[in-house]
């Protein structure tokens, strides 16, 4: 432009305090710290939520992440009011795909509210509140009846019970199910209590309700209810009755 400045553009990179060198008839002249290339930045991800034992493939979008692929680390972070405060850990699998995408897979989790953060050449961004691990939902049992006296080990079946013990709670009716203990992801075990209902439909709203509570969050199953076998009558002994009454019978 003049004998006093130049002119140019500035080719693709990452990070912060950057040198210029200006070579003028072989002569190189150089000034350090003096460029910076804009922090990358995460603005959402898709999907929003995923299985409690990860491996989702998880998009996130944004900017600056480069024009080719600089090694980003992708990080899933429980919030610290969590119930359970976990550091879930780096991401099993990165991929760059753009300037303005990246791609991952999720390690496993527990939080409803966690945050993804993205490390790109020392510099780290973070979006909050960006991912949710499913919670359980819908959840049956493997034996959904039981004799009165109780004492059956039965198996509740569903998803996203956790990678780990969460001390999970099993109340059938108003009493909490005995020695409950967590086998997987997908199952807990317990001892059905003795019962006093002997209702055989499962939608008949006297037949014991279940309640499932895993980490303070508690997940009713209204259309799946417990029934107790009704009593059963095989013999009488004194089938000759007297007509005035109170004959013994057994």
């Amino acid at each position: 432009m003049s004998e006093s400045s130049v002119l140019c553009l500035s080719g693709s990179g990452l990070g912060m305090s950057k040198s210029v060198v200006i070579t003028a008839s072989m002569q190189p002249q150089s000034l350090s710290d003096v460029y910076t290339y804009s922090s990358h930045y995460v603005s959402s991800g898709d999907p929003g939520n995923g299985p409690k034992i990860g491996l989702t493939k998880l998009t996130l979008y944004g900017s600056s992440f480069g024009t080719a692929d600089r090694s980003a680390s992708i990080r899933i972070l429980s919030s610290p009011t969590d119930d359970l405060y976990v550091a879930y850990g780096t991401s099993s699998s990165t991929s760059w795909l753009s300037d303005s995408s990246l791609l991952a897979l999720t390690c496993r989790g527990l939080s409803s509210k966690a945050s993804v953060s993205v490390s790109l050449a020392v510099r780290v961004n973070t979006l909050s509140v960006a991912y949710s691990y499913d919670s359980f939902a819908d959840f049956t049992l493997s034996r959904p009846n039981s004799p009165l006296s109780g004492g059956v080990r039965t198996t509740v079946i569903g998803q996203n019970f956790g990678w780990l013990d969460l001390t999970p709670t099993l109340t059938i009716g108003d009493s909490a199910c005995e020695g409950t203990s967590w086998l997987s992801d997908s199952s807990i075990q317990c001892t059905i209590l003795h019962g006093t209902k002997t209702f055989t439909s499962f939608n008949n709203s006297t037949a014991e309700l279940l309640i499932l509570a895993i980490n303070n969050r508690t997940q009713t199953n209204p259309l799946y209810r417990l029934t107790y076998d009704s009593p059963s009558l095989y013999s009488i002994a004194g089938t000759n009755l007297h007509s005035k009454g109170q004959s013994p019978i057994s």
